[in-house]
């Protein structure tokens, strides 16, 4: 019986799953499978030559010594003592039955697979999910872009956590909203309280920085709170 093989020039196009490694051994499989079962299928039709030829030399002997049973013998299974498809059997005779005999029906190849074909065919299937998955991934561009995105989200998410958590800017605001804008006294030692304030990352300003949201600047905390609060 020729069983035909599914043609794999379209799976060997196809991006492995995992790595340009994984998906060259997966086409190696491929290739592997395709020359099993053409060896299978080989085996399969000398077997199924070979049955015909003894089905053939069945029906030949058959016909020479008339060993087959007439349609009313074979229905009430009993032995046919006929010796010639010519003549009427000696039961049908004695029962007055019609006596007739079948044409030999030459059933031919099986249809089915075999064991190793089954087995072949799975393989291939699980073969070509696996390539058809997700395409190759490169070892040499896998996961920058991903790391740098990671990377970019954690310093937008840190940033926003330490506006969120800083309590003072949140009374500056609230303080300059209700007075009008004072300009920005200076600390001992020359610097103005407001940009040490800034220096010492307590408050992440924007990139317009306002003075004017400076606790000490708007009335909320004299100078040596706020030392107190920068040294925690």
């Amino acid at each position: 019986m020729d069983v035909p093989a599914p043609s794999t020039s379209r799976l060997l196009l196809s991006p492995g799953p995992v790595s340009p490694a994984a998906a060259s051994h997966i086409r190696t499989a491929l290739s592997k499978v395709d020359e099993f079962w053409g060896d299978e299928a080989a085996i399969v039709q000398a077997r199924a030559a070979k049955r015909s030829a003894a089905s053939k030399q069945a029906s030949e002997e058959t016909e020479r010594g008339h060993t087959r049973a007439c349609s009313a013998c074979r229905k009430g299974k009993i032995r046919c003592l006929s010796t010639s498809p010519l003549e009427t059997c000696p039961r049908c005779q004695t029962l007055g039955l019609h006596c007739d005999y079948p044409e030999p029906r030459n059933r031919g190849p099986k249809k089915r697979l075999s064991k190793t074909h089954r087995l072949l065919r799975d393989i291939r299937r699980e073969l070509e999910a696996a390539l058809a998955e997700k395409p190759v991934i490169d070892p040499l561009e896998d996961g920058s872009d991903e790391e740098d995105e990671l990377r970019h989200d954690d310093r937008s998410t840190s940033d926003e956590v330490q506006l969120l958590r800083n309590p003072l800017a949140i009374l500056a605001e609230q303080a300059c909203e209700a007075s009008s804008p004072i300009s920005p006294g200076s600390a001992a030692g020359g610097a103005p309280v407001g940009e040490r304030y800034y220096e010492a990352s307590l408050y992440l300003s924007r990139p317009e920085s306002n003075f004017a949201l400076d606790p000490v600047t708007a009335g909320i905390l004299n100078l040596e709170e706020l030392d107190r609060l920068i040294r925690l």
